[in-house]
């Protein structure tokens, strides 16, 4: 256990278990919890469980992964989500993350990286060690009546599949099926030029990851099934209030009978029933995919929200040295000699 002192905000390592006790208290993202975390650490990618507190009070929780780099001596701090907070006020928002920018130094830590997966708000980081970032994410308000757009209703009428049967399913025995419809759907997408869909998306996440996350009780896996054939699969993972959309794949017979859109809809009705309050379809992809992509899931209801991180620079010598080109990157981040850099630093 260690713990940095400050007259405003302390942070505090503490174990799993003891860390996830108090964690529904705040509103936060599915990839802080303890299964998300534990599903996708590695001999080189180690948990790291922090609490902050102002003066006595704790105000907010943040987990994340220490990355210690096989052929360099540098550590980085990567969190998929911000700081989980309970009164979301900008200044004691950006105070945390100046904290824990003292806390990496003194931990050696050599970067730190905040994404925005599933950010439950949109807020800023605005303190001069972080350089902020965005993304969209498609989020359905169960809370909500929700309107379907004309592109969905068109999917749900299709009856060419009406005998298709739609459940949610045991993970053991549907794993395997999840995964040949990934690999089905990037075949479909790739014939159509679409060739940038990664379901593994997120840094660190791998099929060896996907093992450990089916096997939790915050996962849940539905699917179509026709003529004693899964055709379309779905794995979602959850906290106490909200649900996110992880992994999705269709075989061709499935998108031409409109499978996705129904398994959709019963995915968001039987989440309403038990008062789910937001459900999360993802961010997209840049290009036509990300685009096409975009239009089906505001068809399914889902508003576009605006999510923040942060990235630093380095935090040590001789690492720092290199700041300029992270920089540069940040200013011309589609040249091509800085994404030949950014592979080497």
């Amino acid at each position: 256990m260690g713990k940095s002192k400050s007259a405003i905000t302390i942070i505090e390592v503490i174990d799993k278990e003891s860390w996830q006790k108090d964690l529904d208290t705040y509103e936060h993202s599915v990839f802080i919890t303890p299964q998300w975390i534990e599903a996708v650490k590695t001999n080189t990618c180690l948990p790291l469980y922090l609490d902050f507190y102002d003066s006595t009070n704790k105000i907010g929780k943040l987990s994340g992964l220490i990355i210690n780099h096989p052929k360099s001596i540098s550590r980085q701090l990567y969190c998929y989500s911000g700081i989980a907070i309970q009164n979301p006020i900008r200044a004691l928002y950006n105070n945390c993350y100046s904290m824990l920018y003292t806390f990496s130094i003194r931990k050696k830590i050599n970067r730190i990286v905040i994404g925005s997966y599933d950010q439950p708000f949109s807020l800023p980081i605005q303190t001069t060690q972080f350089f902020p970032t965005e993304r969209t994410e498609f989020v359905i308000n169960l809370t909500e009546s929700i309107i379907f757009g004309s592109r969905f209703k068109r999917n749900l009428k299709k009856n060419n599949a009406s005998s298709s049967s739609i459940q949610k399913v045991n993970h053991p025995h549907t794993k395997s099926d999840l995964l040949s419809l990934l690999l089905e759907t990037h075949a479909i997408r790739q014939q159509k030029k679409r060739t940038k869909y990664n379901p593994f998306y997120l840094p660190y996440w791998t099929i060896s990851s996907l093992e450990k996350l089916t096997k939790s009780q915050n996962t849940d896996i539905f699917n179509t099934r026709s003529l004693h054939k899964v055709n379309a699969a779905e794995l979602n993972i959850r906290t106490a209030t909200s649900v996110f959309n992880l992994l999705r794949g269709a075989d061709q017979f499935a998108y031409d009978n409109g499978l996705p859109a129904r398994l959709g809809k019963f995915m968001i009705d039987y989440y309403k029933e038990r008062n789910y309050k937001r459900f999360n379809l993802g961010g997209i992809p840049s290009g036509p995919d990300g685009e096409n992509l975009a239009i089906f899931k505001k068809s399914m209801g889902a508003q576009a929200i605006t999510v923040f991180g942060a990235t630093t620079n380095y935090l040590i010598y001789p690492y720092k040295l290199l700041n300029p080109l992270l920089n540069l990157g940040r200013r011309f981040p589609d040249h091509t000699l800085i994404q030949f850099l950014k592979k080497w630093i």
